[in-house]
């Protein structure tokens, strides 16, 4: 069967591998920092992620919630900078002479020389009312899993992780599957280059639309 670049088709439902996951467990009874360690060695050893700084790649970041705001490929063409020891991500040239800069605790937007032209300190409080601007059969269908959804990691055999179910702040409390797929390494640091995150069903299965956030990588490199 032939999927399109966002499909969840070959991803079941949490129900239909329970018995799967249930044998893996079984397979993967150790200590828990042997299984840390199959999960770091598939993503590149500490030592390799402690020494690393910087992050760099080409993106293309899309997807509903952008034309939802109102900005529909504000970020079709990104230069991406991720600092690795800490929280910061730097958005550049996806419009002349301006930069994106994020924390946890601030977003700006400012020239190359680092003037600020525009600031909010606690952006997530941005996101408060968010779910209003969802279409409405989405935003219902959701509500129900939306207060006793936990985080879910799924891990290959490989131990690298495949999908992430979540609460997104920035959906306002709606269930979310984030996906990572397309790998590729550098150097030694294993990296996904193309992830999307769709809606979870009350089924728990991840909704094959609407594709809500997209990140494409390309050229991807680590200093």
């Amino acid at each position: 069967m032939q999927t399109h670049p966002y499909s969840t088709a070959h991803w079941p439902s949490p129900a239909e591998t329970a018995d799967g996951h249930q044998r893996r467990t079984r397979a993967f009874t150790r200590p828990a920092n042997a299984l840390l360690d199959l999960v770091l060695d598939a993503r590149g050893c500490l030592r390799q992620w402690q020494a690393a700084r910087t992050i760099h790649a080409a993106g293309s970041i899309g997807g509903l919630l952008w034309s939802l705001r109102g900005q529909e490929e504000i970020f079709a063409e990104a230069d991406i900078t991720a600092d690795v020891q800490q929280q910061r991500l730097v958005l550049e040239g996806f419009t002349a002479g301006l930069r994106g800069v994020f924390t946890p605790d601030r977003a700006a937007f400012e020239q190359k020389d680092c003037e600020v032209l525009a600031d909010r300190n606690t952006p997530r409080d941005a996101f408060a009312s968010h779910r209003a601007a969802l279409p409405v059969t989405l935003s219902t269908r959701c509500t129900s899993r939306a207060t006793r959804l936990e985080q879910v990691f799924y891990y290959d055999t490989a131990g690298l992780l495949r999908r992430h179910d979540y609460v997104p702040d920035v959906l306002g409390g709606t269930p979310a599957a984030h996906f990572s797929e397309h790998l590729v390494s550098a150097p030694g640091l294993v990296f996904p280059t193309h992830r999307f995150v769709v809606p979870v069903q009350d089924n728990g299965r991840a909704a094959s639309e609407p594709v809500l956030i997209t990140i494409d990588l390309a050229d991807t490199s680590v200093t």
